[in-house]
């Protein structure tokens, strides 16, 4: 698999629960597998596709759980630093990744 391959197999993924809420962000890799699994379905795809010996899968941009799954509230405090770490230093404007 090139460098297209394997930046594709990284691209985000938007994880729903089963009634639509969001839960987190995932590798394609993994929200893949989840699809495969039957865990999770697909709900948007990004265009992109990725190819077995056999088959092409197209590559999910956005999927949901099957199942419910009880996800523990968490509060994080409001800060810049923790902003910063959300958005992994990336500008939000231009788009450009800052020094951690």
């Amino acid at each position: 698999m090139g460098e297209n391959g394997e930046r594709l197999l990284e691209a985000p993924v938007l994880v729903l629960n089963a009634t639509y809420e969001p839960i987190n962000v995932t590798a394609a890799r993994r929200a893949l597998v989840l699809v495969l699994k039957g865990t999770a379905t697909t709900e948007e795809e990004n265009g992109s596709f990725i190819h077995s010996a056999r088959t092409a899968f197209r590559m999910p941009s956005v999927i949901r759980l099957t199942e419910f799954r009880r996800i523990p509230h968490q509060t994080r405090a409001l800060s810049r630093k923790n902003i910063l770490m959300r958005d992994r230093y990336t500008c939000q404007f231009c788009g450009r990744s800052l020094p951690a």
